[in-house]
């Protein structure tokens, strides 16, 4: 399992924030959601970084063997370890999604017809908006969450519909008044 979901989850474990351990380590709140995407983080910055919110080496590894009684399903396959630890940073999460398939912000920012300043500001952001998460999966080719971070199958995809819809309908009621006050505008010139 990566470095960067492993911290998050043993960091949630023990209940702390990114915000209280960037305030402790003394780093900007974006690197320490940085960290959370990444496959591999040095044994010194671990350190460090744990070390801060009174978190030890010794908790890390067996946090990480999943040794520590936790209840964490870990699975064996081919060598590697996957356990339920999830990134909840959906912005970090889009930032290691691009890094995995060598996809420049630039190019992302192209297919979407947006600015990269824009996606910039979507990967410091801990949570997208649902149509963000929708197009942004649909041009990375990647389902929906994976870029939440978690949770995959059907009922996760209902969801996520039924919140776009949400989204949408409230968009057309929001442009739907401003036509009204339009109209009633254009009605209360015509009389004068």
């Amino acid at each position: 399992m990566a470095d960067g979901a492993l911290l998050s989850g043993l960091l949630r474990k023990n209940n702390i924030t990114g915000t209280y351990l960037a305030k402790k380590a003394r780093l900007a709140e974006s690197s320490i959601y940085r960290y959370y995407g990444m496959d591999n983080i040095k044994k010194s910055t671990v350190e460090r970084l744990l070390g801060s919110v009174g978190i030890t080496m010794e908790q890390w590894n067996e946090y990480r063997t999943g040794s520590n009684g936790s209840g964490l399903d870990m699975v064996q396959d081919e060598g590697e370890t996957y356990g339920p630890p999830r990134v909840l940073h959906q912005g970090s999460n889009l930032a290691s999604i691009l890094k995995q398939k060598g996809i420049k912000v630039a190019a992302l920012a192209d297919r979407l017809n947006i600015s990269r300043r824009t996606v910039y500001n979507w990967i410091k952001e801990r949570q997208l908006p649902p149509g963000v998460l929708i197009e942004a999966a649909n041009v990375l080719g990647v389902p929906i969450a994976s870029l939440k971070g978690y949770g995959t199958g059907e009922k996760s995809l209902e969801k996520d519909v039924y919140t776009l819809l949400k989204d949408i309908d409230a968009r057309l009621r929001h442009i739907e008044q401003h036509l009204q006050i339009g109209s009633d505008n254009l009605q209360n010139k015509g009389r004068k």
